[in-house]
């Protein structure tokens, strides 16, 4: 898989993922002293990844509506890093932001790359890493 997430691929994808820690659940009771609590198992994992695309002002509209269309789905991911993620429940697609480029030395040089856009997308890790 390249950089990107889902079948969406990017520039950049940067972010950081939340292991899944066990969660407790805590209530109090009216008339009794005290705390009750009870282990309800591992979740409260989370992600926020930030997408970038250097391209023409075309393709990244295009690329918006790609990344739009996948909040409330399932995916896969792969950063910078060469590291995947699987299971990710993506429930947020942040505002996009877009502005003029310069592009950086890492991409071959073209006419047309003259717009960089980012979005955040963020979730939850719905199974094991």
């Amino acid at each position: 898989m390249a950089i990107g997430i889902g079948s969406v691929s990017c520039t950049y994808l940067r972010g950081n993922i939340r292991d899944l820690k066990e969660e407790v659940d805590v209530w109090r009771t009216p008339g009794i002293d005290s705390y009750g609590a009870q282990l309800v198992g591992y979740g409260d994992s989370g992600f926020a990844f930030d997408a970038v695309l250097y391209d023409t002002l075309t393709n990244i509209e295009t690329w918006t509506s790609d990344l739009e269309a996948l909040q409330g789905t399932v995916v896969t991911a792969e950063d910078d890093f060469g590291f995947t993620y699987s299971t990710l429940l993506v429930t947020t697609v942040g505002m996009p932001v877009t502005i003029g480029a310069f592009l950086p030395s890492a991409l071959p040089p073209s006419a047309s790359a003259r717009y960089r856009r980012e979005i955040r997308i963020e979730g939850v890790v719905v199974g094991d890493l």
